[in-house]
This record gives C-alpha cells, sequence and structure tokens, in this order.
C-alpha cells in the first residue's frame, strides 16, 4: 500500500470516532484539500466562508491537515503540498468531482449534488448505508444507483433506463458513468450541505473497500 492510500485510510477512519459530534469532520478535512486544489491557495476566512464552518472550527482543521503536511501557509495563505497534491490524486481515481445538477429531481429540493465512485466493489444491496450517512450530514433526499452495461439500475429495484429514460438519459450524460460505477445523489436546501452529504456518502464506500 503506498504512503497516499495509507494517509487516505488514516483520514477516513476519523469517521468511526464515536461521542459527541464534533465541529469538523474527514468530510470537512477532504472537502477543504480539494477546495485548496481548486482556489490555488485561499485564506482562513475565505475557507471558512466556503467550508460553512466558524474560522474557529477552520483553524483547528488547518492545524490538523498542517502536522499531516498536507497543507503549507504563507503570506498568501493556505495551499497543498506535493504530498496533499497526491492524497487528492489518489482519491480522484475512485471518486468524481462534486456535479451539480441543474434538472429536475423526483424530490423539491432544488439544491442537488452527485458524485460517481469508481473501483469499489459491487454496492451491498440496495445502498441503503449510503443513504443513511447522507441523511446524517444533513440531505433532506439522498438517491444511490448503480451504471451497469444495460443501463441506470435503482439497484433491486428497477432499471432506470427502462423505466424512466428520460431521466436516465440526463444522469448518463451529465456524469458519464462507466459500467461498474456507483452514483450518489442527494438534495437539500443549501448546496454546502448537499455537497457535505454527497461527499460523506462517496467516502463511506471506499472506507469499506
Amino acid at each position: 500500500m503506498s504512503d497516499e492510500s495509507r494517509l487516505l485510510d488514516s483520514l477516513l477512519k476519523m469517521g468511526d470516532v464515536k461521542g459527541p459530534t464534533p465541529a469538523f469532520t474527514h468530510v470537512h478535512m477532504i472537502y477543504a484539500l480539494t477546495l485548496l486544489h481548486q482556489l490555488g491557495r485561499a485564506g482562513r476566512k475565505r475557507l471558512s466562508e466556503l467550508l460553512s464552518l466558524g474560522e474557529g472550527s477552520v483553524r483547528t482543521l488547518l492545524q490538523k491537515l498542517l502536522s499531516l503536511t498536507l497543507v503549507k501557509s504563507d503570506r498568501g495563505g493556505y495551499r497543498l503540498t506535493e504530498k496533499g497534491m497526491r492524497l487528492l490524486t489518489r482519491l480522484g481515481a475512485m471518486v468524481s468531482p462534486l456535479t451539480e445538477l441543474d434538472f429536475p429531481m423526483p424530490w423539491r429540493s432544488e439544491q442537488n449534488i452527485a458524485v460517481v465512485v469508481s473501483g469499489v466493489k459491487g454496492l451491498k444491496g440496495t445502498g441503503v448505508e449510503q443513504r443513511d450517512v447522507a441523511i446524517r450530514y444533513g440531505a433532506s433526499e439522498a438517491m444511490v444507483l448503480t451504471y451497469e452495461r444495460d443501463g441506470l439500475h435503482m439497484p433491486k429495484v428497477a432499471n432506470l433506463s427502462v423505466e424512466r429514460p428520460e431521466f436516465s438519459s440526463k444522469i448518463i450524460n451529465r456524469l458519464r458513468p462507466k459500467p461498474g460505477d456507483i452514483i450518489i445523489i442527494t438534495g437539500s436546501p443549501d448546496l454546502a450541505t448537499s455537497k457535505y452529504s454527497a461527499l460523506g456518502a462517496a467516502l463511506s464506500l471506499i472506507r469499506r473497500r
């Protein structure tokens, strides 16, 4: 196992901690890394806004990332180290970027996010575990789908490419999944919650890979 894989596993295991809900989780930490990758560099105040966390929590989060040498700081703010970049490359091989969906979903929430998970063993059951994780992270609704050679499936329920072809085509055209991929879609009233819930559900899949 590579150093990046071991570090990723270590970060993911932070989600196993029992007790009171912490101010931030492994999902916030990984999302912070993706934001720094997108922005190149960002200060604590900007990250606080984008992460929807208080500045005190963001300070502690960044201290943790600094201690892991995943980020470094300078006068311009915080940015990824080479180690942080390698970690995101490893993660990106399994989890796609978070994608906003701009077409109607079968629920009322307007802020909907999708993520594609690749390279994990087949989904267990109907994906209820991942839906539960999404709800714990604040999602109002969540859907777990699989993509196979014969179309888009709601596991053990229906082939949506047959029963809901228009909806399925929109999902497939937007996300471009490959056979064997798992698709998680979450909805909530605000975008940050939808992003965290989708990412949290996706990370729960690769934790058991």
